[in-house]
């Protein structure tokens, strides 16, 4: 089974070279105190993405790893979870880093990244499509707002403050919705 996780590139390195860990047993919780819902911290949460919907969610890290499993448990969303019916949850206890078949990080970034080698290697660039709230609702964001959100967005650790938000030529921010990683 082919399940996803979204990551913060700075933690690339030590993900392919350690696995994909627990919170308990990495220690790395990145949730600001009130953010976080109430789930166990001793399993790796991983997800398959909904057909129609987002396949990528860059709020919790911009590469998006591809993960082989042999069996997952299914994770059960609580009622008020913000995510609850974009993607179906699975828990694992660990991914040794063999497991770890991809890593997708959108090819608009590429040119900011200074990635190691090891990652290098593992990188596949991908496209990359969103929305922006328009005059009317949702609407796709074009070329031009797309690049200039890939030159100002914070993009390489989800704790960094504007993380994944970009800024237009009168220093409006640029929030994308309805991300979608093209590979």
């Amino acid at each position: 089974m082919r399940l996803y996780k979204n990551v913060d590139i700075c933690d690339l390195d030590s993900i392919l070279n350690q696995g994909l860990l627990s919170l308990d047993e990495s220690r790395n919780n990145n949730w600001d105190d009130d953010k976080r819902a109430n789930n166990p911290t001793d399993c790796v949460y991983l997800f398959s993405p909904i057909e129609g919907k987002e396949n990528a969610f860059p709020q919790y890290g911009v590469a998006l790893l591809e993960v082989e499993v042999d069996s997952a448990e299914k994770s059960s969303f609580s009622e008020n979870d913000v995510h609850k019916d974009d993607y179906i949850e699975y828990t694992i206890p660990k991914a040794d880093p063999e497991r770890i078949k991809r890593v997708f990080i959108p090819e608009i970034f590429k040119e900011r990244l200074e990635l190691s080698e090891s990652v290098e290697k593992m990188v596949e660039w991908c496209g990359f499509s969103a929305n922006i709230y328009g005059n009317n609702g949702l609407e796709e964001a074009g070329d031009e707002i797309i690049e200039k959100f890939a030159k100002t967005a914070e993009i390489v650790c989800s704790n960094c403050f504007n993380f994944f938000r970009g800024m237009d030529k009168k220093r409006h921010m640029i929030d994308l919705y309805n991300i979608n990683y093209i590979f």
